[in-house]
């Protein structure tokens, strides 16, 4: 099939374009997970302040209940019950942050399990783990309610007991559940950053590949077309000299890539066949010229022939009738001589 030269320069451009697409795409899914890997570090930072503000915001829920305990001021029931609100907005928040994650959880790509990405589950307890904390939570609540309601608690054994109670609760509250969440958050925050770094080495590999594959190609594309527009230019222009220096034989065999036999072939091929055909009839035109050429040279040699006949002829003439006069001038001149006798 024979392409001409638009169509050849248009396939070389579009075959150019897909290395150009692939590492766009590389690219595009490059900064994508990059971005998403900052989403979810950031996530994890705020996830490792909230359980901070929490173990500090249980802790001081725990201090209104023992001073009471210690110094029955009923003030301290105010202080306890705004802490406790303060708690329970703090895990309301926390709730609702984990469940519009869990909504907008993105799947992990291919590029990402290359680099050994953690799947977006920050925890798969998260469910159990709000219900704990909001029990837990609760239960502080109401255990420091029912020390509240003492009306003299200074000294009483059974506010000390529910008091232990409430400070086993916050402990283990603290201590474990908040505390085994915050070591997993870290893991991942980690995870996250060893991610981060084999991402931006990933990209500075794509970004110099590209360029070598790019640099690659494009000396690939220019030698190959180099061969393909240069060379046959080049035969036409030394046919041209050798048809101008008077080699008329000279004929051009010029083929950029299409199979034997393509009708009706590239520009420069057609070129190609029109220069051999200017050839042909610039030799027959040449031959019909040179055999008039002899013609006429024949046909002025035979006149000339003729006139040097003619010269020669009139010449002989010329002698003969000098002689007759010269004749005809003795004979007057003796009948001159014999009259005077």
């Amino acid at each position: 099939m024979a392409f001409n030269i638009r169509a050849k320069l248009l396939i070389a451009f579009f075959i150019m374009l897909i290395p150009f697409f692939v590492f766009a795409y590389l690219t595009d899914l490059t900064y994508r997970t990059i971005h998403k890997n900052v989403l979810r570090m950031d996530a994890l930072h705020r996830e490792l302040d909230t359980y901070s503000k929490m173990q500090l915001a249980i802790d001081m829920l725990l201090m209104p209940p023992n001073d009471y305990l210690i110094t029955g001021d009923i003030g301290e029931k105010e202080n306890f019950i705004r802490l406790a609100g303060e708690l329970e907005a703090l895990v309301d928040s926390f709730s609702m942050e984990i469940e519009e994650r869990q909504s907008h959880r993105i799947p992990v790509n291919l590029f990402e399990k290359f680099l050994g990405s953690e799947p977006e589950e920050f925890h798969k307890d998260e469910i159990g783990f709000l219900k704990e904390l909001k029990k837990d939570v609760n239960e502080i609540k109401w255990s420091g309610i029912k020390i509240f309601s003492v009306e003299k608690p200074v000294g009483s054994k059974a506010d000390g007991v529910i008091m232990e109670e409430l400070d086993a609760v916050a402990h283990r509250l603290i201590t474990i559940t908040i505390a085994r969440h915050m070591a997993t958050d870290r893991s991942e925050f980690a995870n996250a950053k060893e991610v981060s770094a084999r991402i931006w080495m990933m990209a500075s590999a794509i970004l110099t590949t590209a360029f070598i594959v790019a640099a690659a190609a494009g000396s690939v594309f220019a030698v190959y077309y180099s061969r393909l527009f240069v060379r046959p230019i080049k035969t036409l222009h030394n046919g041209t000299e050798r048809l101008a220096a008077g080699e008329l034989d000279h004929r051009l065999n010029i083929r950029t890539g299409d199979e034997p036999g393509d009708e009706p072939g590239d520009e420069i091929e057609q070129l190609g066949r029109a220069f051999n055909i200017m050839g042909e009839k610039l030799k027959e035109s040449y031959s019909g010229l040179e055999e008039k050429v002899r013609e006429r040279t024949r046909d002025l040699q035979q006149r000339l022939d003729e006139l040097e006949r003619f010269r020669e002829a009139t010449v002989h003439r010329e002698f003969r009738i000098k002689e007759l006069r010269d004749k005809i001038a003795e004979l007057e001149k003796e009948l001159e001589e014999t009259r005077k006798m």
